[in-house]
């Protein structure tokens, strides 16, 4: 590998599902991501420390499941999608392997029931090679709840609110699409746009909130025909002046089957060949909102995340408003208690084949 260098070795088995993530600074997050992986039947995982100064390093060097990685002279600014494509082309050719971060943890419909294993063999049975998946914020009901609670497993008794209304689908620009194809609309919304961007769906004009209605909404097909690209075409052209710039993409693909060529754009929010996609959705429990003070100023001033860390530059000139806390809860906030919950708002879906497997 040219931009990473292995600093522990475990055997990978021949056989299961892999998991490949990024990690700095996570030992509050890191215990609840391995159990809750490993009770889904992750077979391995191959992760990658970027300089971490908490004992994230050391503990997973600790794990018999994991193979750790360093960056070797890269960046995690300039070269995350190489890290993780250099180890899925060695690692990973023809098997699936779920793309994380520390602070997600993937879910799919019967996953309390039906292990990532059986998930793959539905998968295969319906000729698909990649499951698109909304990122769920997790957050508490105070402005106080921090890494300090995270002693408590699993972390989502500690996080257990998200937003369950707000979402829409939309089209990407033709431009980015002719790169990175799948998946052919991406998801926008959520408890940071809501807070920091003052972008509320019940805030909108008559018009716009028609357009969202008719256009954008989660339930809509994942395989837009022409009618509907106009549609986006003209959602954007209405919603231009409300919505966040950069946009705040809230959908990844998480879950596919690794080609070698393949290419990221940043994250795994896109990739860069028309894969199929499942029916079913997966989702993503994103515990951004621990100790989220703190965590922004960090982030900002290590300026490692996209575009310069715009995102984090811009929750910190705006956190002051919001007082001596930030906390997303609000009146409408919803109380997770499991997958169901999210098929019932639209950020987890299902499909009459996956319901007959299980």
């Amino acid at each position: 590998m040219k931009s990473l260098a292995q600093i522990s070795r475990c055997d990978v088995p021949p056989t299961g599902v892999l998991c490949v993530a990024l990690a700095h600074n996570e030992m509050r997050r890191a215990p609840d991501f391995l159990r809750h992986h490993r009770e889904l039947g992750v077979a391995h995982f191959l992760i990658v420390d970027d300089h971490s100064s908490d004992g994230t390093r050391e503990y997973f060097q600790s794990q018999t499941d994991v193979t750790l990685f360093a960056p070797d002279g890269t960046t995690y600014k300039q070269h995350k999608a190489l890290w993780r494509k250099e180890i899925l082309d060695a690692y990973a050719l023809g098997r699936w392997v779920l793309l994380m971060d520390l602070d997600e943890q993937f879910i799919y419909p019967h996953c309390d029931s039906r292990s990532v294993d059986r998930f793959i063999a539905y998968l295969e049975s319906e000729r698909s090679e990649a499951v698109f998946a909304p990122m769920v914020e997790m957050y508490a009901d105070h402005s106080n709840a921090s890494f300090a609670d995270a002693n408590v497993q699993p972390l989502v008794q500690t996080f257990p609110f998200f937003d369950a209304e707000g979402y829409r689908l939309l089209r990407p620009s033709g431009r980015f699409l002719k790169k990175f194809p799948t998946p052919p609309l991406e998801l926008l919304g959520g408890p940071r746009e809501r807070l920091f961007y003052d972008f509320d769906v019940r805030s909108l004009k008559p018009l716009a909130r028609w357009v969202l209605r008719t256009f954008a909404s989660v339930d809509r097909s994942m395989q837009p025909g022409v009618l509907a690209s106009l549609g986006d075409r003209f959602a954007r052209l209405v919603l231009r002046g409300s919505m966040p710039r950069p946009p705040l993409v809230m959908s990844k693909i998480p879950l596919l089957k690794w080609r070698k060529g393949l290419q990221f754009p940043g994250g795994p929010h896109a990739v860069s060949d028309k894969l199929p996609l499942s029916e079913v959705w997966g989702a993503l429990l994103h515990f951004k909102f621990m100790d989220f003070v703190n965590e922004t100023k960090y982030r900002a001033a290590r300026g490692q995340h996209a575009k310069g860390a715009i995102h984090y530059k811009l929750y910190e000139e705006r956190m002051d408003r919001l007082g001596s806390g930030v906390s997303p809860y609000y009146s409408r906030s919803r109380r997770y208690a499991g997958w169901r919950d999210l098929v019932t708002c639209g950020l987890l879906r299902s499909a009459d084949g996956w319901e007959r497997y299980c």
